[in-house]
């Protein structure tokens, strides 16, 4: 299978992950009003992870076949690429995170 069709394969794979980002997006864009900074922070982190999944198909779908065509060594490349990965989800989970905790007003002790 050549790298088009196998790109093709895993965005296809993707879809129920897309269409649960988007309905999240529509999600966070009704709540727009009740709190503004949680929503823009939800949105980043919602629209870094959809960009991200089709980004890294195509390198991940791509790249093996360039370094296999230059007979360069492949384990410090895909562990490059793997780290630049797994940071960028984080990147985008970071902002998810904080959405979760941006605004939230201090618990008040009550005295017993």
């Amino acid at each position: 299978m050549n790298s088009g069709s196998s790109l093709l394969w895993n965005l296809l794979a993707n879809i129920p992950v897309f269409i649960a980002l988007v309905a999240c997006m529509v999600f966070v864009v009704m709540r727009w009003k009740r709190s503004p900074k949680a929503a823009l922070l939800a949105l980043i982190g919602l629209v870094l992870l959809l960009l991200h999944a089709p980004i890294f198909e195509a390198v991940y779908a791509f790249i093996p076949e360039m370094i296999a065509s230059s007979g360069s060594s492949s384990w410090n490349t895909f562990f490059f690429l793997g780290l630049i990965n797994y940071s960028a989800m984080a990147f985008a989970f970071g902002f998810l995170l904080a959405a979760v905790f941006v605004g939230r007003e201090p618990v008040r002790q009550t005295a017993s």
